[in-house]
């Protein structure tokens, strides 16, 4: 079985700057461009291989590198150290924010997303009705986007995103945090189209903090923590190994 994606002991480093919060320090820090500055390894020495049709929840305290994952197999960020090899097409869904415009309608911003998903007039066209169906929104297509409520607004665009899925046919897919919206009815659909994806041999990284989800959802898990593998396999295993190793730290927390 050929991999997918192949990452082999990968670094990826930030440079984090520093203030001590006074007024004078900011002004001569501004005019002299210089500020104290930290690395910050996201990742360090990862190495991780994904194959056709399986997904991987990501887990992990905030912080642990997840999103930073992500955007390396993306491209998005470039890596300090190691290999990186992505051998099929990827669409990454980091973020639901994909430019919708509030004065206009749910119509016109389902066209301008899709858009910038890089779907055509006539691709947004033949999939509109299935967007709107997903979404649950067909009392309000002529409404301005102004007018919805937060669900309304993310169920809309995990609809465009899902749907321009279908229709780009990505080999890799890479989730995060998209699966936590709406309600139960919102959620099932959510999860029969991943599952649809799958049966297609695409390929998903998903991360989400409802370790439910990533046990029910995974054919493995992967536990970050400070950019690092901490655990890697049998998703009910890492799952049960990760909810004590929180346990642990509230009830450390509550003793100090």
């Amino acid at each position: 079985m050929s991999d997918y994606i192949k990452l082999e002991n990968v670094s990826k480093k930030f440079k984090i700057g520093h203030s001590n919060g006074t007024l004078l320090f900011e002004l001569l820090a501004t005019v002299s461009r210089q500020r104290p500055r930290e690395i910050f390894w996201a990742l360090k020495n990862f190495s991780l291989s994904a194959y056709p049709g399986e997904a991987i929840g990501i887990i992990g305290l905030n912080g642990a590198g997840k999103t930073t994952l992500l955007k390396v197999i993306a491209g998005i960020y470039e890596i300090d150290g190691g290999s990186l090899l992505v051998s099929r097409s990827v669409m990454p869904l980091i973020s639901l924010d994909i430019g919708l415009v509030e004065r206009l309608t749910m119509r016109d911003n389902i066209y301008l997303a899709g858009s910038l998903l890089g779907l055509s007039r006539n691709q947004i066209s033949q999939c509109f009705d299935q967007i709107v169906d997903l979404a649950e929104l067909g009392g309000f297509i002529d409404c301005k986007l102004c007018q919805f409520s937060s669900g309304m607004r993310t169920r809309l665009v995990f609809s465009i995103v899902i749907n321009s899925v279908k229709i780009s046919q990505p080999e890799i897919l890479l989730i995060d945090e998209i699966f936590a919206v709406g309600d139960g009815i919102f959620k099932q659909k959510s999860i029969s189209e991943m599952k649809k994806l799958k049966k297609n041999n695409v390929t998903i990284l998903f991360v989400a903090h409802d370790l439910e989800f990533i046990k029910d959802h995974s054919d493995r898990v992967l536990w970050l923590d400070r950019g690092q593998v901490r655990e890697l396999g049998e998703p009910s295993v890492v799952v049960t190994h990760y909810q004590k190793f929180l346990e642990d730290n509230i009830n450390h927390g509550q003793r100090q």
